[in-house]
C-alpha cells in the first residue's frame, strides 16, 4: 500500500529505520537522486517530459492487474479502470506493470514524494507528480512544499551499501 498522510518528519525517520544493519542503511531520496534516476529512465527511452504512458494521472486510464488502494471508502480491485478520470485513485503499489519503469514503482503519478533536500526559508523538495493532476512533465519536477501530511504525498526511500 501507498503509505501518504505521513509528515516529513515520520517520513524522514521510517525511510531511516527500514533498513540499518552491517551491509545497508536507508534514508529518504534526495533531489540529486530523483534526477539522476530520471537521467537513467531518458537514457533507457523513457520520456521523462510527458510520463501519462507509464504513470498514474487524472488523465489515464489503463487496465491493472492487482488490488487498487482504498479512496473514500470505496474499494477497487481487478478488471479494467474505466471510471479512472472520475475517481482519481491512489493505486496500490505493483497494482500495474504499466506505472513501472526500469522495474522502480510509481516514479510518474500516484502520489508526491518527499525528498531530503531543502531550500532556505522556502521548504523542502518533493517529488514526482500525483494522481489528481494532468501526467504532464510530472516526474521531473521538483516542487517545494510543507511538511503537513497530505493525501497526495508519500515518500520514497533508497538504500546505501555499507
Amino acid at each position: 500500500m501507498v503509505w501518504n498522510y505521513i509528515s516529513l518528519k515520520n517520513a524522514k525517520k521510517n525511510a531511516q529505520s527500514m533498513y540499518n544493519n552491517e551491509f545497508v542503511e536507508s534514508d529518504l531520496i534526495t533531489p540529486i537522486q530523483w534526477e539522476n534516476t530520471m537521467q537513467w529512465l531518458y537514457n533507457s527511452g523513457y520520456n521523462i517530459e510527458d510520463s501519462k504512458e507509464w504513470g498514474n494521472f487524472l488523465n489515464v486510464n489503463f487496465k491493472f492487474t492487482g488490488w487498487y488502494s482504498i479512496d473514500y471508502g470505496k474499494k477497487y480491485q481487478y478488471g479494467e479502470n474505466k471510471l479512472k478520470a472520475q475517481y482519481n485513485m491512489i493505486l496500490s503499489t505493483g497494482a500495474t506493470d504499466r506505472n513501472k519503469a526500469n522495474n522502480i514503482y510509481d516514479l510518474a503519478g500516484n502520489v508526491m514524494e518527499y525528498t531530503d533536500g531543502w531550500v532556505e526559508d522556502r521548504g523542502y523538495y518533493s517529488a514526482g507528480g500525483y494522481y489528481d493532476v494532468i501526467g504532464q512533465y510530472e516526474p521531473y519536477i521538483l516542487r517545494l512544499i510543507g511538511v503537513t501530511p497530505l493525501e497526495k504525498i508519500g515518500f520514497r526511500m533508497v538504500l546505501y551499501n555499507k
